[in-house]
């Protein structure tokens, strides 16, 4: 396709080519049977319900571990499930939100990478490493096989932060360091594992591109061997400043996610997360499943027979390769480096996923928060995107016409080869039809999203509140547990005024001090106050502690009639957290507010 006034239509034709790999998404049914398809349909239920009571960023989601609550959205990005919510405002049930937000998740990530790869290789090598990305299996397995909604999102990022970062030590510009920042914050709100496993990659990447850069800008400059070091540094500092400054945006505009996520993870149980299953090196990849055909819809097992598939792919693999050859039609020193960048990256993160590098593993806990070595085929896919791409670069005097029907030639490569994975298991839930009944139902059934807090010794397989949910098919009113309260009753009874997702006020009557017990899990955040009527006025706070093994929100009471508030707020990590990104957020608008003051003073 040609550049019609000045657009690439081929940006269009990689979003149209896109459509085999969403086509599954509009068919009737949803694939219930991926392995985190429940929990993206019913996380979604519980941002849906913090959205709707009109609290703007969720940390809490009172439903999840049987009604007890977990502050979900406090340690999980939650920019998807942003995406997701706007389309189911806007009309679309929750399951229907989340099939269209994976379709532009292939859609968005393909266009991303063809961005990318044109600004570094040209139109037909953008075109097939779009195209590339989209199909990989791993992308293909992480919608279809592994319903992994929000690792999805995050994938549209990888090249977007890649492209950017490039363009701040390449091209230094306002637009580049503000890009680099939006894009990485981007990635910070998607996924948590991702952005483990990604920065490292990123600093390699950044320094790569900086000292070759630097290198350059002091060439045939030096006349002694100390000059030429003076040069460097220089150089490399006048190169450093700018990505540096992106990646400090970027980190501040999603502060208000990562801060309270790094500061307060601890209060949760981590053997939930990093034990048993998610044992890291029960999931190592054998070299051989980078190359088996196998493609499966189960789960990942210690040994060399899972279920899972970890191919990279046989079309985006024999174009790595060959890419080896293409270094020899590459003029431009630049794009060579590149090319040679991203071959070698490949090799290095193919190995991180085998077991002989379990040594470097654990040099760098940290990364075990990742869960399973395998995600790394998530930092492959922008490689052998790339690689592939690099086949298709253009050297002067090509004929266009030949170009183009070799880079044809290849896309339908790509998409052929993997046509064949795009076959969903398309079932209904066995727990019926998306309500809180069948939420508590699937918790119960599958031991899954019951989360719980460090104050929680026993995890509960079952509650008062689940059992009310199924019988009632409703939520119970009052979350105080009732039973626990002194007898005879009229010593301390207790009334429910108002309750929401993050709040219950009670009326109380206490002819004694004694102990509310909330059928919800204690939290940093849960704070309880004496108000003098219902207007709300606060008289004095109470203390929250956490009590009995559950790790119940409990609160001692003082003798008298009054009005008691619990609500969830925020600790000052949050607060710090917030106007990190509230200040980030307008020094953004301040530059381009300066760059659009600059450009009417010079038009003027």
């Amino acid at each position: 396709m040609r550049k019609i006034k000045g657009f690439d239509t081929n940006v269009i034709l990689v979003m149209a080519l896109a459509v085999f790999a969403i086509g599954p998404l509009f068919q009737p049914g949803f694939f219930w049977g991926a392995h985190d398809a429940r929990h993206s349909v019913y996380f979604l239920y519980e941002f849906d319900r913090s959205i709707q009571e009109g609290i703007l960023y969720p940390r809490w989601s009172p439903d999840i571990a049987f009604g007890y609550g977990y502050p979900l959205f406090n340690i999980y990005s939650p920019l998807a499930f942003y995406l997701a919510e706007v389309l189911h405002l806007l009309g679309l049930d929750l399951v229907s939100a989340i099939k269209m937000v994976f379709a532009l998740g292939f859609v968005l990530s393909g266009l991303t990478m063809y961005l990318f790869a044109r600004r570094l290789m040209g139109r037909w090598a953008g075109l097939v490493a779009g195209l590339v990305y989209v199909y990989v299996p791993y992308h293909i397995g992480d919608v279809y096989v592994r319903g992994a909604f929000a690792e999805s999102v995050a994938l549209i990022f990888f090249p977007l932060i890649l492209w950017s970062f490039y363009e701040t030590v390449e091209n230094p510009h306002p637009a580049a360091m503000l890009a680099s920042g939006l894009s990485y914050a981007g990635l910070a709100f998607s996924h948590n594992g991702l952005l483990l496993l990604f920065s490292p990659f990123l600093g390699v990447y950044l320094v790569f591109l900086v000292l070759t850069r630097a290198r350059e800008d002091v060439r045939g400059k030096a006349t002694s061997s100390g000059e030429r070091w003076i040069l460097a540094a220089k150089a490399t500092a006048r190169r450093s400043w700018m990505p540096l400054t992106g990646l400090l945006l970027g980190l501040g505009l999603s502060a208000i996610f990562w801060l309270p996520m790094a500061v307060e993870f601890k209060f949760v149980r981590l053997d939930q997360w990093l034990g048993g299953y998610y044992d890291y090196r029960d999931d190592f990849v054998y070299f051989f499943q980078f190359f088996s055909p196998f493609w499966g819809h189960g789960l990942s097992r210690p040994g060399p027979s899972d279920e899972l598939p970890f191919q990279i792919g046989a079309v985006p693999l024999v174009l790595s390769i060959l890419s080896l050859a293409a270094l020899a039609r590459i003029r431009d020193q630049m794009r060579r480096r590149m090319v040679v960048f991203f071959q070698g990256s490949l090799v290095m993160i193919v190995f991180l996923m085998l077991s002989a590098s379990a040594s470097f593993w654990e040099l760098l806990p940290i990364v075990i928060f990742a869960q399973f070595p395998w995600r790394l085929l998530a930092l492959v896919m922008p490689c052998v995107a790339l690689l592939s791409g690099s086949v298709m670069v253009v050297k002067e005097g090509d004929n266009e016409r030949a170009s183009a029907v070799a880079a044809w030639a290849l896309v339908g490569l790509v998409i052929f080869g993997s046509y064949a994975y795009l076959s969903p298991q398309i079932i209904e839930p066995a727990e019926g039809p998306v309500s809180l009944e069948a939420m508590m139902r699937f918790m119960q059934s599958s031991d899954q999203m019951t989360g719980s807090v460090a104050w929680t010794h026993e995890v509960p397989r079952w509650s008062p509140f689940a059992e009310y949910v199924i019988n009632e098919g409703q939520p119970p009113d009052l979350k105080v547990d009732l039973a626990s309260l002194p007898r005879p009753r009229r010593r301390l009874a207790v009334d429910l005024q108002h309750s929401s997702t993050i709040s219950h006020e009670l009326w109380v009557h206490a002819e004694e001090e004694g102990r509310i017990i909330f059928n919800i899990f204690y939290y940093p955040g849960w704070r309880a106050y004496v108000l003098t009527g219902l207007d709300g006025e606060i008289d004095r706070e109470l203390e929250v502690l956490p009590h009995g093994s559950l790790g119940r929100v409990s609160v001692w009471v003082p003798v008298g009639e009054y009005y008691l508030l619990l609500r969830f707020e925020n600790t000052a990590v949050r607060a710090v957290g917030e106007w990190l990104s509230l200040l980030s957020l307008s020094a953004v608008f301040a530059v381009l507010g300066w760059q659009e003051y600059r450009r009417s003073r010079i038009e003027g």
